[in-house]
């Protein structure tokens, strides 16, 4: 268990049901630019409903800002209620969607400025 929860992709934070910082894996220290030391035993830095997803601002491993999407499930830990917050880098995926966009309207216009001429 350990070892997946140091090698995943995502960030991982585990908090107890009061917000506090039970453990965290080096990705979500990585994202959130601060280490598990500092965290553990305290709130978590962001307010988050379970279910619910959000974005923040992360630190990417190269050091770049990006873009988080974070979201939480309530699970037991070790007999006890938990929340464990789920932090997926989605800045590429932001990127794109935003290049998209930036197409569609490109074509929009050319598509108004061909029908106008007709």
């Amino acid at each position: 268990f350990q070892n997946i929860v140091r090698k995943t992709f995502d960030g991982l934070a585990l908090l107890d049901t009061k917000g506090k910082v039970l453990l965290m894996n080096p990705v979500a220290e990585t994202f959130l630019d601060i280490g598990s030391e500092k965290l553990i035993g305290k709130p978590f830095p962001f307010s988050i409903i379970t279910g619910e997803t959000k974005e923040v601002l992360i630190i990417r491993p190269n050091g770049e800002k990006g873009i988080g999407e974070m979201i939480s499930t309530e699970i037991e830990w070790e007999g006890k209620a938990a929340q464990l917050i789920f932090i997926r880098d989605v800045t590429e995926l932001k990127e794109a969607e935003h290049a998209r966009e930036q197409l569609f309207r490109q074509f929009e216009g050319l598509l108004r400025s061909v029908a106008s001429k007709n």
